[in-house]
C-alpha cells in the first residue's frame, strides 16, 4: 500500500481517483489545487503524486518544477493527469521533472500499471539510495566525496601529491585486554572506544581514513589541518582516554601526529582498491603514535613550535624505526580532567571543541 497524493481543482475527479485507488488498496490524500499541494508536502508526506497539469493559480507545471527543486520532495514520483493532450503538454511536463503522463479519462488498468511502475522504480530507488548510505559507511569519507562528485569516473590506480595532517591513535594494552575478556566484551569496548575517538576527530572537521585493528588513522586538510589535528589529537589523549581509563583501568590511549607531504589516492589492484594516504608523513605519525605512552599525544618539535600550546609541552628525544635520526618531539599529556582538555583543544583552533559530543560508557553497550 503507498501513500497517494492527488492534486486536481475538480471535486469530481478527486472523488473518482479516491475510490479507484481506495480499491488497490492505496491510502489517498487531497489538494484542490497547487498551492495547497506545496503546504500539505511541507507537513506531511507521500509516496506518490497526481498532478492535474491545469489548475487555478499554480499549474502542475511549476508544481512538479517545484518539487522537483526541493531536496525534501524531489524523489518522489509525479505522474501527470490531466486533460491536457497536446506533446508540448506531454514534452513540457517531462521537462518539468515528470514522471509519468496520462490522459483524462485514463482507463483504470492503465492507471494501476502507471502507479505500479512508478512506484516499483520508486523502491528500487530507495534500495540504491539505502545500499550507496551502507557502502559510504566502508570506505574513507575523501574516497566518498570524490565518488560523489564525479560518478561516471572510472577509479585508477593513481595519486595526487598534496599536504596534510595525519593523525594516529592506538590503544595501550588491547592485546593483552583481549587475551582476558570475551570476544564480545572486546568487540564492544573496540567499537565504543573507537566510534568516540572519531566523534572527536569529526568535531574537529577531521576525516576518518581507515580503522585497523585497535588504531584508528585520520586525515585533515587545509591550511588550519595542523591545528585541527592537534586538537583532536589533545581531546583523544584527555577526554576519550579518561572516559576508558574510568571504564578499563588497565587501557590508554596513545596517539601521534604529523604535517607534510603525502601522496593520497588509489592503492591495490584494478579489482579491488584502498583509497588512502602514503608517504613519510604518514609513516611518522604512526611511529609517533606508537611512541606515545598511554594518555599522551606526540607530534614532531617543529610542527609544535607554530601552535599556541607549546609552553604545554615537554621535549623529548626518541629513536623511531625507519629513521636514522633521532626526532625531536612534543610531548603532550592528557588532561587529569576532560574540560582542561576541552579548554586546550579550543585554544588552539580559537572555536568550541568537542561541546555537547555525548561519551557512551566503554565497558557497557552503548
Amino acid at each position: 500500500m503507498a501513500r497517494v497524493l492527488v492534486v486536481d481543482d475538480s471535486i469530481p475527479v478527486r472523488a473518482m481517483l479516491r475510490e479507484q485507488l481506495e480499491i488497490l488498496g492505496h491510502e489517498v490524500v487531497e489538494a484542490e489545487d497547487g498551492a495547497s499541494c506545496l503546504a500539505l508536502l511541507r507537513e506531511q508526506s507521500a509516496d506518490l503524486i497526481l498532478l492535474d497539469g491545469s489548475m487555478p493559480g499554480l499549474s502542475g507545471f511549476e508544481v512538479c518544477e517545484r518539487l522537483k527543486a526541493d531536496q525534501r520532495t524531489r524523489e518522489i514520483p509525479v505522474a501527470f493527469l490531466t486533460a491536457l493532450s497536446q506533446d508540448a503538454d506531454h514534452a513540457r511536463a517531462l521537462e518539468a521533472g515528470a514522471n509519468g503522463f496520462l490522459q483524462k479519462p485514463c482507463p483504470a488498468p492503465v492507471l494501476k500499471a502507471q502507479i505500479d511502475n512508478l512506484l516499483n522504480v520508486a523502491h528500487l530507488t530507495e534500495a540504491l539510495h539505502r545500499i550507496k548510505r551502507n557502502l559510504e559507511r566502508y570506505v574513507p569519507e575523501e574516497a566518498a566525496r570524490i565518488l560523489n562528485e564525479n560518478p561516471d569516473a572510472r577509479p585508477a590506480l593513481t595519486g595526487e601529491r598534496t599536504g596534510l595532517s595525519v593523525l594516529f591513535s592506538d590503544i595501550r594494552g588491547f592485546t593483552r585486554y583481549s587475551e582476558h575478556h570475551d570476544p564480545e566484551t572486546v568487540f564492544r569496548v573496540l567499537n565504543t572506544t573507537l566510534s568516540f575517538q572519531a566523534e572527536l576527530v569529526r568535531t574537529e572537521g577531521g576525516d576518518i581514513d581507515k580503522y585497523i585493528g585497535d588504531s584508528l588513522m585520520a586525515i585533515f586538510r587545509g591550511d588550519d589541518g595542523l591545528a585541527r589535528a592537534a586538537a583532536a589529537g589533545v581531546l583523544i589523549a584527555s577526554v576519550a582516554n579518561a572516559r576508558l581509563a574510568r571504564d578499563e583501568p588497565t587501557l590508554a590511549i596513545g596517539v601521534g601526529v604529523c604535517q607534510g607531504p603525502v601522496v593520497a589516492g588509489n592503492v591495490g589492484n584494478v579489482g579491488r582498491m584502498d583509497f588512502t594516504v602514503i608517504g613519510d608523513t604518514v609513516n611518522t605519525a604512526a611511529r609517533l603514535c606508537s611512541a606515545a605512552r598511554g594518555g599522551e599525544f606526540l607530534l614532531p618539535w617543529d610542527d609544535a613550535e607554530t601552535l599556541p600550546m607549546l609552553p604545554q609541552a615537554e621535549r623529548r628525544e626518541i629513536t623511531v624505526k625507519g629513521k636514522e635520526r633521532p626526532l625531536q618531539v612534543a610531548v603532550f599529556r592528557g588532561a587529569a580532567e576532560p574540560e582542561a582538555g576541552r579548554d586546550l583543544a579550543r585554544a588552539m583552533t580559537g572555536k568550541r571543541a568537542a561541546a555537547g559530543v555525548a561519551a557512551p560508557t566503554a565497558g557497557r553497550p552503548a
